[in-house]
């Protein structure tokens, strides 16, 4: 009896311990194979992932050119919130350990099954955006690139006396000269960069124009004098680097009424007008005549006035900023 009774416990433990390593085994292959489903997804995420960056970057291009190189604006507005979606894509990270629970392990294989999958419709979207935005360019560049071609060519006889900052004006012609290189080239690619370039040329040009600008008189000055039995009424409204000047000269009883438009030109304090049109409005009395000459003031923008030194004797005059 003691005998049999042995040999079934014997028995009985025999199969609970193939039990056990049986779970055991199950436990471990199940474990393995969800660890290499999981790297199998994480290197096909890791694919699509490095697709993607390369076409974000990509449109990153493209989309940072000027707007007018599109024909269809919703084109670059597309484009810009596609590469929008892919950067934003580009911030999701997940990894695969040995270490992970099965269960850990399977979920990280959906998300990154799910990432791979997301990453390669927006990839193929981007893709397929890109190369009509490149179309679309490829069918306007040569159009674009004349246009400003003229422009520049047209800013590069700008005195430097014209601008704030000279080499600007040196920037534009090598820019320029670019542009005409790249202008003979098949190349689409370096025309728009040609373009962007001489676009941006341009705009330092216009923008050193308008720093200077900036700095001569504006708005309409006035000023009053007598001398001599002659009393002088003037008015001078200056628009950048030109002004027009109403007047009125009375003397020995008669009225005269000038009119005189001037080019400007400002150099540190000193203002210098020079008379373009107007002669026809005077007279031949030399109480006038003298106003059809070059004028030179002082200009003391903070006090908002331009003094203009008398001549022969006269006192000087002092206009002020209206």
């Amino acid at each position: 009896m003691l005998t049999v009774v042995a040999a079934t416990l014997a028995a009985a433990l025999i199969v609970t311990a193939a039990g056990i390593g049986g779970t055991r085994l199950w436990a471990n292959h199940k474990h393995r194979t969800a660890l290499a489903s999981c790297e199998t997804a994480q290197q096909s995420q890791q694919t699509t992932y490095q697709n993607l960056k390369k076409l974000a970057s990509q449109a990153d291009k493209l989309s940072a050119l000027n707007s007018a190189m599109y024909d269809d604006q919703q084109l670059h507005e597309k484009l810009l919130d596609l590469t929008k979606q892919a950067k934003k894509a580009l911030g999701y990270n997940q990894s695969c350990s040995a270490s992970d629970a099965t269960e850990t392990l399977d979920q990280t294989t959906a998300a990154l099954s799910g990432e791979a999958a997301g990453n390669k419709k927006l990839g193929a979207s981007l893709s397929d955006q890109i190369k009509k935005v490149e179309r679309s360019q490829e069918s306007t560049i040569d159009v674009k690139l004349e246009q400003v071609i003229l422009s520049a060519k047209a800013m590069t006889g700008y005195g430097s006396d014209t601008v704030k900052d000279p080499t600007t004006i040196d920037n534009l012609k090598a820019a320029l000269s670019d542009a005409e290189s790249a202008r003979q080239s098949d190349d689409p690619e370096k025309k728009t960069e040609a373009y962007a370039n001489l676009i941006d040329a341009i705009n330092q040009v216009s923008d050193s124009q308008q720093a200077l600008l900036d700095d001569y008189p504006s708005g309409t000055y006035s000023a009053t004098s007598e001398y001599k039995g002659m009393k002088g009424t003037q008015t001078i409204t200056f628009d950048g680097q030109s002004a027009d000047s109403d007047m009125t000269i009375t003397a020995r009883g008669k009225s005269v009424n000038v009119s005189i438009s001037y080019d400007v030109k400002l150099d540190g304090d000193t203002v210098y007008l020079t008379p373009v049109s107007g002669y026809n409005s005077l007279t031949e009395s030399s109480d006038v005549s003298e106003f059809a000459a070059n004028r030179t003031m002082t200009y003391d923008p903070d006090a908002g006035t331009l003094t203009e030194a008398g001549q022969d004797g006269s006192p000087d005059v002092t206009f002020h900023k209206q």
